[in-house]
């Protein structure tokens, strides 16, 4: 890339070999100098000094200045990444950072970018610290990708602590609030001193081979640095790297952070809360049993509800259809048909009775009119044979008087037999329409003063209750009913 920008002057034809001369621009120059501060020797380096000029980003990042006692400062910066995990330090502290040196190219302005930082009080310690965190995060102990997804509901739980305190019973009574069936194995081993990292990573790699273990909580209770140091320890954070099975971490409180903690599958805050992860609650199970049992309950009364409204549907149908309904309403339109033949008969009978007596009327001046004719004619027949010779007037009026009497006989016989045909045909439709032959079938009419009552609304206390042989008087009682007299 230099040769691209380089110019080569030369002055002469070279024959001076004068030497060539290189012109940077400032750019290649800044890019050069980051090359150069780039290099190992300028990388996870530990810087001292006093904090001054601190500003929180609204980025998130940090910047801020160190300086030492002869003046010297230097520009410094932690990135947003970082600073989740470092406590947010003030102007005035003394503090040991960890990180390598920066060139910002632009602007040519070498800082120190910090990864973590330590009050300078406990120096060694915490250097101690960073360098074996350096160490594994390279080998990648602590990938995000090695992280292993813990089993939903796990029936036996392995837990790496002291068997004195309160640790290993807060697990347990954490898992038995919220799984009862959960199995918790204790692998004692001491938390503290010079001997517990290696006892903590046997137990460990014990646990790991334990029948059914799904899970292994190490933890123990909040102390000092100091008191947590053993879970800093590089056998106890590889064991935990190799486990077979996944490994939750729950050491000291909120604000404790070991390298055990950056191998584990899970960083839990406290033992506590390391059962919480690890235990499935079965709580939030029955909740949602009992949620959708009552959706189940107000389905099956919605379903309930509709099939009742079908039902009652289907018996208001049935009761239209019901064979007594339609008795009922056969007997009403038979009421109804009865009352109007009742009406139409009489109608009738009065009719028909007009009828034969005016047939009878005709009848009647017929028969007198005929037989007034023939003495008309017997009168004039006798008057004719008186002016005649008596016995010829005698023997032709004798054979007419025959003759007429012959044929008035046969006129007045076949009219007598002809008014007899109608008179009886008009009988039969009489006798037909009769009420008499209604009353001889078993039914009756009920009168007042000449009136016929039709119907039950219209009845008066006193009546007359007619049938074919007889008729019987009768009156209603206060409950509307009819009883005899």
């Amino acid at each position: 890339m230099y040769e691209q920008l380089a110019m080569t002057q030369r002055s002469g034809a070279g024959s001076r070999g004068e030497k060539e001369k290189r012109i940077l621009s400032v750019s290649e120059l800044n890019h050069m100098l980051a090359l150069h501060v780039q290099v190992a020797q300028f990388s996870g380096l530990y810087l001292k000094g006093q904090i001054s000029g601190f500003q929180a980003a609204t980025s998130g990042h940090w910047y801020f200045d160190l300086k030492d006692d002869r003046g010297a400062v230097i520009s410094c910066a932690v990135w947003r990444s970082n600073t989740a995990k470092l406590q947010r330090p003030r102007n005035g502290d003394e503090i040991i950072a960890y990180g390598s040196i920066n060139l910002y190219e632009p602007r040519g302005r070498i800082s120190f970018v910090a990864t973590h930082f330590q009050m300078a009080g406990q120096s060694q310690l915490y250097l101690s610290y960073l360098a074996l965190k350096d160490k594994l995060e390279k080998e990648g102990l602590f990938s995000a990708t090695r992280k292993r997804q813990l089993p939903r509901r796990p029936k036996k739980i392995a837990m790496v602590t002291s068997p004195h305190g309160a640790v290993f019973h807060d697990v347990c009574n954490v898992a038995r609030g919220r799984d009862p069936g959960t199995a918790i194995v204790l692998v004692p081993v001491p938390v503290q001193g010079s001997e517990a990292a290696p006892e903590i990573a046997s137990g460990i790699r014990l646990a790991g081979k334990i029948p059914g273990v799904e899970v292994i909580i190490v933890g123990r209770g909040g102390g000092s640095m100091e008191d947590l140091w053993c879970f800093n320890d590089e056998a106890v954070v590889r064991a935990i790297a190799a486990s077979p099975i996944p490994v939750v971490t729950g050491i000291g409180h909120d604000t404790d952070t070991t390298l055990s903690d950056f191998a584990a599958d899970v960083h839990a805050s406290t033992p506590s809360h390391a059962a919480e992860i690890t235990v499935f609650d079965l709580s939030g199970v029955k909740a949602q049993i009992e949620q959708a049992k009552k959706l189940l309950q107000n389905d099956f009364s919605q379903v309930l509800r509709e099939k009742q409204l079908k039902l009652l549907e289907a018996q208001g149908k049935l009761a239209e259809q019901s064979p007594k309904l339609r008795i009922d309403r056969l007997s009403h339109r038979a009421s109804l048909l009865s009352q109007r033949v009742g009406s139409a008969m009489e109608h009738l009978l009065n009719e028909n009775t007009f009828h034969v007596h005016e047939v009878t009327m005709l009848l009647d001046a017929s028969m007198s009119h005929q037989i007034d004719t023939l003495h008309r004619q017997i009168t004039n027949a006798g008057m004719r044979m008186v002016r005649a010779t008596p016995e010829k007037q005698a023997l032709a009026y004798a054979g007419a008087i025959d003759s007429i009497s012959q044929r008035m006989q046969f006129a007045l016989s076949h009219k007598l037999q002809h008014d007899e045909a109608v008179v009886a045909t008009l009988q039969q439709r009489l006798n037909a329409l009769d009420p008499r032959g209604v009353l001889a079938r078993g039914y009756a009419f009920v009168t007042s003063k000449d009136h016929v009552i039709t119907k039950a609304s219209e009845a008066p206390d006193r009546m007359m209750l007619h049938f074919q042989d007889g008729s019987i008087a009768v009156r209603k009682d206060a409950r509307g009913e009819d009883t005899n007299e």
